[in-house]
Parts: structure tokens; sequence; C-alpha cells
């Protein structure tokens, strides 16, 4: 009876949270951006583009909504909102359309970041309403929680390890000593992260 209602309460979380309207979205747009991904050229710096503008005015109407931030102090998230989304867009753009030998893998790199990145925010959006538990910053955002957290952490390490040996096998290629240094890098950062969810106890 128990397991039942808390499957009752569990799909109601996701009816609540519009998941049929979301995953229709992303089955629309998904084919889009891969095909405009794998093409490059004018059609992927378009869509960037694109994207990035809808970022920017979605900001900013966040901006003009919160109640938290004082009227004066608004332009300042304003432009810092343009700021993170002119860095996303050139990085994007650069990843895809870079000369660098060294880093020349095509659409393959981004893709492989895109992945990642998908599948943490997927993974933190469902283990957090599934798992529940306490939340990050209340305040800030209600429906953030740790378990949501831990999910996402967990789930970004792996689509890494399945993508990088599918994908972009030639990224880590121990022959490539800037490949090496990724490596390094990327596994340092994954490694202070979790010594330090340890020390506060998750």
């Amino acid at each position: 009876m128990a397991s039942s209602t808390r499957i009752s309460t569990i799909i109601k979380k996701f009816l609540k949270a519009d998941i049929l309207k979301r995953s229709l979205s992303a089955l629309i747009l998904l084919p889009l951006f891969l095909f405009a991904l794998y093409e490059g050229s004018l059609l992927y710096s378009i869509l960037i583009i694109g994207l990035g503008s809808i970022v920017i005015y979605e900001w900013f109407s966040i901006v003009y909504k919160a109640n938290i931030i004082k009227p004066r102090q608004k332009y300042k998230w304003y432009v810092l909102g343009i700021i993170c989304a002119l860095l996303a867009i050139i990085s994007m753009l650069f990843l895809r359309n870079q000369p660098s030998i060294e880093l020349a893998f095509d659409y393959k790199l981004l893709l492989w970041i895109c992945i990642i990145v998908w599948t943490t925010d997927i993974a933190a959006y469902f283990v957090g309403i599934t798992v529940g538990g306490p939340k990050i910053l209340p305040k800030v955002s209600p429906s953030k929680t740790w378990s949501g957290f831990c999910g996402a952490l967990v789930f970004s390490v792996l689509s890494h390890e399945v993508a990088i040996r599918t994908l972009v096998n030639e990224l880590f290629n121990p022959k490539n000593q800037h490949s090496c240094r990724m490596e390094r890098g990327y596994f340092n950062v994954a490694h202070r992260a979790s010594r330090r969810l340890c020390r506060i106890g998750i």
C-alpha cells in the first residue's frame, strides 16, 4: 500500500512538472540540433546564435520578475546574463569550427560535452523528483535537492565513460600529450569534488 502511494505521488510530481511537454519539445528540437551540429558551417552558427538570443531573453524575463533583486541592482544581473550567454555562444562556435589540428575532432568533441550536460540535467531532474529529500537552497530554488545533485554527479561520470569509449576514443589518446593533460585535469577535478562531498556528509 505504501509503495503504491509512493508511486502515485511520483507520477503526480511528473505530471505537475509538465514532463510530456518537455519531452515533446526535446524530441522536436534534438534532431534539428544534431543535424546542425553534424553539418556545422552557417546552419550551426545561426542555430547557436538563435538559442543564445532566447537564453538572454529568458534571463531578462527572470531578472525582471525577481522580487529578491533590488530594482537598482537589476542592471548588473542583466549585464552578467549577457556576458555568460556570449561566452557560451562563442565557446560553442569555437569548439565546432576551431582550426586547431590538436583538437580537430569535428563535431564529436562538442557532442561529447552535450551528452554529459544533457545526462547531468536529466539525472538531476528525475532522481530529484523520484528520491526527493533535503533541499539544497529552498529559498532560491525550492525544487533542487541533494539527491538530484548526487544523481547528476554519478550519471555525468557514467555518461562521460560511455561517450568517451564509443564516440571520441581518440580524444584521450595516450600518444597525445594534450589529451593526457585534459584527462588528468578532468579526473583531478572529479576527485576533489568527491572529497568535498564526503566532508559535508553526502
